[in-house]
């Protein structure tokens, strides 16, 4: 988006070709690791021990996210008098639903407009729907511990949850995403920052 968005064609190029480097080495890592394609030394972006590669890649990052800073958050869609919008990403444990929920009570208190996304059949899905916050859902699932073809799917319903993501932000005219823990908090992270919204990452262990 940040290539496609750029108003110069050479920082389309630049922007593109970055994101590109990055995207290749992790679907090969990712294939070697999963079993899928021939071990090839490849390293796994921002994961993988090697301090050059570590301060290529965060360069290249830095300059991604420099392109795609601009002065207004595009996807907000809030206009002055109209109350402030938040999507919250959580679910998967209790320990991620229930904080959630107690943030949600909070914000609606002041008069924000709360929903959430996440996913269907895992645990904490419908709680929220049940409290009387909107509830979206995208499908997602968690990777094996063993080399697995499913481990492939999970791979490809990540990343297909990141355009849906999208799609729900701008249905609910989103000004602010919260992660708040499990499968669709790095989607939805990620979604909230490509759409020039507002991201938050919550983290309710008291020991943190």
């Amino acid at each position: 988006r940040i290539a496609l968005s750029a108003p110069d064609p050479r920082l389309r190029l630049l922007a593109g070709g970055l994101v590109a480097v990055i995207s290749i080495q992790a679907v090969v890592n990712l294939g070697a690791v999963l079993g899928l394609l021939p071990v090839t030394g490849v390293p796994l972006p921002f994961v993988s021990y090697g301090g050059s590669s570590l301060v290529v890649l965060t360069a290249a990052s830095g300059i991604l996210v420099a392109m795609g800073a601009g002065p207004a958050r595009a996807g907000s869609a809030s206009s002055p008098g109209e109350p402030l919008r938040v999507v919250i990403a959580a679910g998967g444990t209790a320990g991620h639903i229930m904080p959630a929920l107690a943030l949600a009570e909070e914000l609606r208190d002041r008069g924000i407009e709360v929903s959430f996304v996440g996913v269907a059949g895992r645990a904490g899905s419908g709680i929220p729907a049940r409290n009387g916050y909107p509830e979206d859902h995208v499908p997602l699932r968690g990777f094996e511990r063993r080399p697995s073809l499913r481990n492939l799917g999970a791979v490809v319903l990540a990343a297909l949850a990141v355009p849906r993501m999208m799609r729900v932000l701008r249905r609910r005219r989103a000004d602010v995403v919260v992660g708040g823990g499990g499968y669709m908090a790095g989607p939805a992270a990620i979604a909230g920052r490509l759409t020039r919204r507002r991201v938050v990452l919550m983290e309710a262990d008291s020991r943190m």
